[in-house]
C-alpha cells in the first residue's frame, strides 16, 4: 500500500494522518497517539499551539532566579564568567542528561 503524505502521522490503514480516503474521515492527532503508542517518530512536528492559560516565560524567570539562589547558597557565589570551568562542556553534559530524562518521561507516560 502506498502512503499518502498529509500531516505526517499514519492512520490505522497506514495512510498519513490528515484525511484518510479509506477511513473517509479526518484522523485526529490525539486519537492517533492513543491508538498507535508504538509508532513513535521524534522527527515529526507537533501541531500549531492553541491559546493557553499561563505565560511560561513567567515560570521560567522564577525558576532561573530560584536556581541562581540555590547555586549561590551551594557554591557561595552566583555563576560568573571566567570561573575556570568549560561552560560549553558543562552545558553539553546537562543537555545529555536532559535528553535522557525527557526520553524516560516519554516512555513512562506515553509508552513511546
Amino acid at each position: 500500500m502506498e502512503n499518502k503524505r498529509v500531516d505526517g502521522y499514519f492512520c490505522k490503514h497506514n495512510n498519513l494522518i490528515g484525511f484518510c480516503e479509506e477511513c473517509e474521515e479526518e484522523i485526529i492527532y490525539e486519537e492517533f497517539k492513543i491508538a498507535n503508542k508504538k509508532e513513535f517518530n521524534a522527527s515529526i512536528h507537533e501541531p500549531v499551539p492553541i491559546t493557553g492559560k499561563i505565560i511560561i516565560l513567567d515560570l521560567v524567570k522564577k525558576d532561573l532566579i530560584d536556581r541562581a539562589e540555590t547555586g549561590n547558597k551551594k557554591y557561595g557565589t552566583y555563576l560568573m564568567s571566567h570561573n575556570g570551568r568549560d561552560a560549553l562542556m558543562d552545558a553539553y553534559q546537562e543537555v545529555l542528561d536532559l535528553a535522557m530524562y525527557l526520553r524516560q518521561k516519554l516512555y513512562e507516560e506515553k509508552g513511546l
